[in-house]
This record gives C-alpha cells, structure tokens and sequence, in this order.
C-alpha cells in the first residue's frame, strides 16, 4: 500500500474471500484468523507498507480511513509461493475450462508455500496428506514439484510414530488439544506418501526417493495389517474421515479403506521391483485382500454393497474386482450419474477417479458433460458464482442456503482440482508411460470433443518440452505434436476416429502434424 496522509491518519485493510448478500466482506469463515493490517502513516510525505511475517489468502479487500489523506492510496496485490518453477502451460476453446485450469493453478500456487497447505486464509494452512494426494498428478503438471515432494516428505516422515502410523498432516502438530502427540492418519491420508512417491517416480523417474522411503513405507503397511489380519481394513483407521465432503449419498468407509489398502499392496509390488526387492509378499497381499473384498463387499447381482459413485470408482480405478464384475460396475456407475440428473456425488477421494473411470471404459462423453456441467454441483456452478479459485465444498454457497458453515468453508481449497490431471493426460493428450517413467516415452490418448474446440498445452518434462494441440475444424480434428529427442509416443485414438497412420500407432521423436477424422461406424 502506498500512501501520502497527515500523521496519525489510520489504515485498515481487511481481507475476504467472498461477498455477502450486501455486497459486504464476508469473514466469518475465516474462523479466528483475523486476517487485518493496521498502518499509521507518520505523515513524512509518501510511504509504503508490506505486511511481514504473514501473508492473506483473499479475493477482496476492504480498506478502512481513519483521517485526512493527501492522495487516495494505491494498493498492489502480491502473489507469494515457494519457487515451484511452472512447467505447464494449457488453454482451451472453452471459457469455463480456461477459467477452471486457472482456479486450478492459483489454488495450488497460493497453497504450495513450503508445504501443500489446504488453504491459504482461515486459522489452519496445515499440510493435509490427503489433499495433497488426490491432487498431486494435477500439481506435477504445472509446476516442477520434484524439490517440493522431497522436502515434505521427510516432514510425513518425521512425523511417522514408532508404530509406523504416518500423520494426517505434516509437518505435523496434535489436532487434539488433549493430545500431546501428533494425529496418526487416516485411510487414504496416512496412505498419502505411498501413493505420491509411486508417482513421483513416475513423472520424474527418481529411484532415490523411493529408496529413502522404502522402509517408512514397509512401517506403514505393517502398522495397518497388524490389526486387520483378515484383509478388511476395520481397524487402526484413527479419524477415518471416509470420501470427506461427499455430496450425496456416504460411501461406506470400509470399502474405501480396503479399496486403498489394496492399491498400496500393488504399489508396494511395483516400488519392490524398482529397487530390485521382492515383489512377491505384496503380490500375495493384495491377491488375499482381493478376495476379502470381493466376499464384504459385492453383493449376488455384482453391485457394491456401498452403491454409491465413489464405491465404483475406487473399486473400477484401484481394479480390486473380479474382472467378470467390472462391466457392471460401469454401468451402475453411469446409472448412479444419470439418477444424479447427470451431476457428481463425490467428496475428496472420489472426485479424482470421476473423470478418468468414466473415460477408461467408453463413457468419454459423459465425462466431458460433468466437467463442463453449470448446474450445481459442479465445478461450472462455482465459477458461475464468481470462484476464481478452487472451492473446499460442492456446496461452499448456493442460491437456496447460502453460504455453507463458517466452521469449515474455505474457497481456495485444491483438491476438487484434481480433474486436472485428466484435463491435462486426455483431454490434452500428455501422459506419462508407465514402464518407462520420467516420460521417456508419452501415452496420448486424446479425447477430442466440439464443445471444447481446441487445445493447447506445453508440458516441460524431465526429458525434454512435449507439445500437444488440437483443433476442430468442419468435423476434422488437425493434432500437432512435439516430442523431445529421445522421447517416443504410444497413440490410442477414441473409438471411431482415424488417421493415415490408423488408430493406433507409435510416433517418433520430433514434430508431427495428424489429420484426425471419424470413420463410418462412428456414432
């Protein structure tokens, strides 16, 4: 703020996130941070205040004048982030979907200051693991996150009990007033350093975070299984918070936490066979724990005991079901979105499998219609009501009650953002190849579709800048890619669509231009 009054003149800036209905700052979620700065000029001509040792996270502000002033005050917003250099760059045809990636980026980098907060704003800023987690393929996109991982996960491991219980949040601090020590964590965020070192290595092919995580992990997976000998996770679940912030229908938190128990079996088997350890025992789990799952969790007609999006999304996505039941997973999970009038019941955990299920097996449409949905709850609904940020609930304002509960609202909160990592592997067509990781090789399997036009996207990868855009043009899409040297990719066009090189095809490193059409059987 800089400013030129008489001495004594007093300064208030008060910072919001929202409006009320009056068009006043509203900071009642805000809980206790009081999130205002108080200046008193001295009257020596211009002056200049920066606020230290804090920072807001805000949409508005409100200034406050006590006094004469000689000029009215300039004020200048100032972005501050750790230096997670930006690696992204993505635009699309479609001004909902730009403004979405945008709420997408400045959630993240004004939650990525030295440790992924959950939001910027209100008396918490604390590192969740689980929010972190579902969100981290989408923050690898934009920003290199590889320094960034590195350091937070020695904090997850310092908070680590001799149990080998990993904290909900890190670094980590009693939730409990009555505790003395830090809340060991839930299924699905006690799980959150598994799942983001598997994924760490794969975007940037480093064997040296796995190997200093080897042995917390084994502690973990040893923590859990020694109070669920039968292979239902039921127990050392601590606040076993379930799909947090679910719209609709609450998934049964059983099934959640067997569903992620297993993929940390598959994960531990594939980290094994990275460092060259035996995968076997891992193998052995999850093939046990499969069968668990399929006996408390699948009901005679192969629906899920727990029918809801997110119980088939994580049995789909995590594949724990018996492959003769998938197929009616996805068409019980596309019934429960048409029963929804088309719209997503999911909280945290589900919303990251929403999109990419849906894709994976021939539901490529469908998924494109939840994405640019407008009507709540979507993500359309809270960039129609002014977001330009992520929201922390489906539900944060609605036109019939308002805003959601001041004791938990943030707008600025990234993990309903994780549908960028589709945005960006689909929809954009860039993704990372399993078996050869740090993207040595690309995975395109581009979903193109007219409501969305076109798009441009960049990614700046361990090995090299790989460029991929699409247009529509008359019902012909031109695909223009780039590939770094050493870099190949494996193509899979959508069911229907072709090019000379045919359906399916690998491209060498270097610039390609594709002429992409739909052939006859195309519906």
């Amino acid at each position: 703020m800089e400013v030129e009054a008489r001495e004594g003149t007093e300064f208030r800036l008060r910072h919001g996130e929202r409006l009320d209905n009056a068009g006043q700052l509203y900071t009642e979620n805000l809980r206790y941070a009081v999130s205002e700065d108080i200046f008193i000029a001295a009257g020596r001509g211009g002056e200049t205040f920066k606020p230290r040792f804090t920072f807001h996270g805000f949409q508005y502000v409100e200034l406050t004048i006590i006094g004469p002033v000689t000029t009215p005050p300039k004020l200048t917003s100032i972005a501050i982030q750790t230096d997670t250099p930006q690696t992204g760059q993505i635009k699309t045809g479609n001004t909902m979907l730009n403004q979405l990636l945008s709420n997408i980026f400045w959630s993240q980098r004004s939650n990525f200051i030295s440790v992924p907060t959950d939001c910027p704003q209100r008396d918490e800023r604390y590192g969740w693991t689980a929010d972190a987690q579902v969100f981290w393929r989408t923050a690898g996109y934009f920003m290199d996150t590889s320094a960034f991982l590195t350091k937070w996960m020695e904090d997850m491991i310092d908070g680590q009990s001799p149990e080998g219980a990993f904290p909900d949040v890190a670094p980590t601090k009693p939730l409990n007033p009555y505790r003395l020590t830090p809340q060991p964590g839930a299924p699905a965020w006690g799980d959150a350093p598994i799942i983001m070192g598997w994924q760490h290595y794969l975007r940037y092919g480093d064997h040296a975070l796995l190997e200093r995580c080897w042995q917390p992990f084994k502690a973990w997976m040893t923590y859990v299984e020694a109070e669920n000998p039968d292979g239902i996770r039921r127990n050392q679940l601590n606040n076993n918070y379930g799909d947090w912030l679910t719209i609709g229908p609450e998934t049964n938190r059983e099934l959640i936490n067997t569903a992620y128990w297993i993929y940390l079996a598959d994960l531990m088997a594939k980290i094994a066979r990275v460092l060259d350890r035996d995968a076997e025992p891992w193998l052995t789990r999850a093939t046990r724990m499969r069968a668990a799952f399929a006996g408390a969790f699948i009901e005679k007609n192969g629906h899920l005991k727990s029918d809801t999006q997110t119980a088939y999304l994580l049995a789909l996505d995590f594949d724990v079901l018996p492959s003769k039941h998938r197929s009616q997973a996805v068409s019980r999970l596309i019934e429960l979105i048409n029963e929804a009038d088309g719209h997503l019941q999911t909280g945290f955990l589900g919303v990251r499998h929403l999109c990419p299920v849906l894709s994976d097996n021939g539901a490529e449409k469908l998924a494109v219609d939840l994405l640019l949905k407008e009507t709540y709850p979507s993500w359309g609904f809270s960039i129609r009501h002014g977001a330009t940020s992520i929201w922390e609930r489906w539900d944060g304002w609605t036109q019939d009650k308002g805003f959601q509960s001041k004791a938990m609202n943030s707008f600025n909160h990234y993990a309903y953002g994780a549908v960028g990592e589709w945005i960006w592997s689909r929809l954009a067509g860039i993704d990372w190849y399993e078996e050869k990781p740090g993207y040595q090789r690309v995975q395109m399997r581009p979903i193109f579709d007219p409501r969305i036009g076109r798009v441009e996207a960049a990614y700046e990868a361990q090995s090299g800048c790989i460029k991929s855009s699409w247009r529509y043009e008359d019902e012909v899409i031109y695909w223009t890619i780039t590939l770094p040297p050493g870099v190949d990719a494996q193509v899979l066009l959508p069911v229907g669509m072709m090019t000379e090189q045919g359906a399916q095809f690998a491209l060498a490193p270097g610039h390609h231009t594709l002429k992409v059409t739909a052939t006859k059987t195309m519906n």
